[in-house]
């Protein structure tokens, strides 16, 4: 009997932040453009390590065995583009297929408004990848 392990892989980093005294009026924030590295990363309301375990506690193992997927190991990349208030938007950057994508997509399209992402200390648009690992293997009971 084939089972499916979930392991969210969450690869925010370690961040430094240096802070420089600048004018408020000399501040040019584009509104429109998505950072990927801003200064302070957008987070789940309950912090950032929570998102791994949002994952590993809402997401279904099963879905991908149910669907034929062979033994081995998938890696679902999704991306959640935060706007300027929180609100998420998701797509999958990856094909694996066998509902895993959908899955995945399901999940996060539950979570709640994120606080915004910051540059210069004002809200900003972003864009951050969360991998989701399903290791399936006939291997456990």
């Amino acid at each position: 009997m084939k089972r499916c392990v979930i392991i969210p892989l969450l690869t925010l980093g370690c961040f430094s932040y240096t802070i420089y005294a600048q004018r408020v009026d000399s501040v040019k924030i584009n509104q429109d453009s998505v950072y990927k590295n801003p200064e302070v990363i957008a987070m789940h309301p309950k912090g950032k390590d929570y998102l791994r375990t949002y994952i590993e506690q809402n997401i279904n193992p099963a879905i991908p065995v149910e669907n034929g997927a062979p033994e081995g190991k998938y890696t679902v990349q999704i991306a959640l583009l935060v706007d300027t208030i929180g609100k998420i938007s998701v797509a999958a950057l990856t094909n694996l297929g066998y509902g895993m994508e959908k899955e995945a997509i399901r999940i996060m399209k539950k979570l709640p408004i994120f606080i915004p992402a910051r540059q210069n200390g004002f809200p900003v648009k972003s864009l951050q990848i969360v991998p989701v690992l399903f290791w399936i293997s006939k291997g456990f009971n």
